[in-house]
């Protein structure tokens, strides 16, 4: 459901071509997962379960910083829009 909507995003935000504007967002995408998963991978084989378990934490403390950001940014500009 998060994919959607930020493709959705994306597309109308841009004045490119759609299909181009997919394209890069599903490289990005994609590029993002496989960092995440190496990541992980190489935590887990370098520390075992203590270092899987804390880069996941830190992505989630990650994410979780980046949906109030997003929020916050969110609720200024409808603010701003309603001025």
């Amino acid at each position: 459901m998060v994919n959607a909507g930020l493709y959705r995003l994306t597309l109308y935000a841009s004045d490119e071509g759609k299909g181009s504007v997919a394209a890069m967002l599903g490289m990005i995408s994609i590029l993002t997962l496989a960092i995440g998963i190496e990541l992980a991978k190489s935590g887990y084989f370098s520390g075992g379960t203590l270092w899987f378990c804390l880069i996941n934490f830190i992505s989630g403390v990650l994410w979780f910083g980046l949906v109030i950001l997003f929020m916050r940014e969110r609720k200024r500009r409808s603010r701003l829009e309603a001025l």
